[in-house]
Parts: C-alpha cells; structure tokens; sequence
C-alpha cells in the first residue's frame, strides 16, 4: 500500500469509528451539556444570606448567563431571591503511611440555602447541596499542591452551583399556576 491510500484508509476508519462512539452515547441517552430553558421567576435572581462566597455567587451568575438569566444586585427587580445560610468548606486528611506521612486529603463542601419569590413564598427551605474530591498529596509538591486544591474547590462550586440551579428550575416548574 502506499502513502495515499493508507492515509484514505484510516480516514475512513476514524469516520466509522466517530460514527459508532456517536451511536453509541446517543442510545444510552447522552447528550450534551448546554442552554436549558429558565422559569420566568428564575430570569432574575437576588443572591444574599450572611454566607454568600464569592466563587460560588460566581459559578451561580456564569450558569445563569449560559442560559440567559442573570444575577441581579436590587433584591426588589429580583425575580427570586437566593439565601445562602451557610457555607461550609472543609479539608480532612485521610490516608497516612505506616511512616505516618499523610498521602491523601478529602476535600468537602456544603452549601446551605433558602430561596423565595417575589411574593415570599418559600420555594426552598433550609435545603443543603454537597460535593466532595479526593485529592492525593505529594510533600515535595507544595505549590501544585496548593494549584491543584484550588482547582478542586472551584469544581466542588461550580458542582453546587449547578445542582442548585437544578433545583431551583424544578421548583420554579412545579410553582407555576
């Protein structure tokens, strides 16, 4: 065989193969993640409460913006209204050595909320979303150590955030007259 048809070839076998991968997750129901049409009452939300952390008040207003609401700053033009009651991140050590060197960190996240409409009727009471990683520690890794805890953090956010919102439009369905 020569050069040109051995590139022909595996052109054809990567576009059969793409085909099957496609096939293959449309009919175990995948599909990708994107815009989801928003209730009215979630188009502008207030986000408040004595534990409202900016990353996650941030993962929040990007998730909103993909699917065209947004995050307001006057509770009164709110369409609802987010409390976060309480936020709670923690760091465990779980896994040490027989030389009794730590090897591994759990990493937690809650995030305790209430939200409301214009009308004060309660559509989430005192509801907490959780999310947790592991993470492997390396001592002699301090900086990616610290890069990759950040990181982890910013996925267990965006993770509530998501879950939140899911929520959220549930609600905001089910409230419709």
């Amino acid at each position: 065989m020569n050069a040109k048809t051995t590139g022909h070839a595996s052109t054809a076998r990567r576009a059969f193969l793409l085909g099957v991968t496609a096939s293959s997750l449309t009919a175990c129901g995948f599909q990708p993640r994107g815009a989801v049409e928003l209730p009215p009452s979630l188009q502008r939300l207030h986000i408040g409460g004595p534990r409202a952390e900016r990353g996650l008040v941030v993962s929040i207003t990007r998730l909103l913006k993909q699917n065209g609401g947004q995050v307001v700053t006057d509770r009164e033009t709110a369409s609802m209204r987010l409390i976060v009651a309480e936020y709670r991140a923690a760091r465990r050590e779980v896994i040490i050595d027989p030389r009794a060197r730590l090897r591994e960190v759990e990493l937690t996240l809650r995030v305790t909320v209430t939200a409301e409409d214009t009308q004060g009727h309660v559509l989430l009471a005192s509801e907490s979303f959780d999310a947790a990683r592991m993470m492997h520690y390396d001592p002699n890794n301090l900086l990616g150590h610290s890069e990759e805890e950040s990181r982890l953090r910013g996925e267990m956010q965006e993770a509530v955030a998501q879950s939140i919102l899911a929520r959220l439009r549930q609600k905001a369905i089910q409230a419709r007259p």
